[in-house]
């Protein structure tokens, strides 16, 4: 049985993080990944600021930039919105949301009108319960 060697029929991994193999049957080259607009799991992929919606699970990248956020600006009780690093970048680019008019509040009990995500891999979310953002 014949030996085939990876190396040689795949292109050179060298200087291509964050692209991925693509083969039109014939011909394999490295492409870029573009998750503007994606969905994993329920996840909304996000890279910019914007004001997030009641329900949204948002998967933020900040690779670029450190990047702010609102809360729904009139959350209903049972509201939740969950924020989950992408790109484990946090603790560099922070991750600023803001309250829109209403506090986050810890299981510790400290209250804030603003909530910094600054750890890589984080995972955060909170519900509303009638009068703040409990974080969980």
């Amino acid at each position: 049985m014949p030996i085939i060697r990876v190396d040689t029929i795949l292109p050179s991994q060298l200087g291509q993080p964050g692209e991925y193999l693509r083969t039109d049957g014939t011909t394999i080259s490295w492409e870029p990944i573009n998750l503007t607009g994606a969905t994993e799991h329920g996840f909304s992929y996000i890279n910019t600021a914007q004001t997030f919606a009641a329900s949204l699970r948002a998967l933020i990248d900040t690779t670029a930039s450190a990047l702010s956020f609102n809360m729904p600006a009139s959350p209903t009780l049972g509201d939740t919105v969950r924020c989950a690093d992408a790109a484990g970048t946090m603790a560099t680019n922070y991750a600023t949301i803001e309250g829109n008019g209403n506090t986050f509040t810890t299981a510790a009990g400290a209250t804030d009108t603003q909530f910094i995500i600054n750890t890589n891999g984080a995972d955060v979310g909170f519900v509303w319960n009638g009068s703040t953002w409990r974080i969980y």
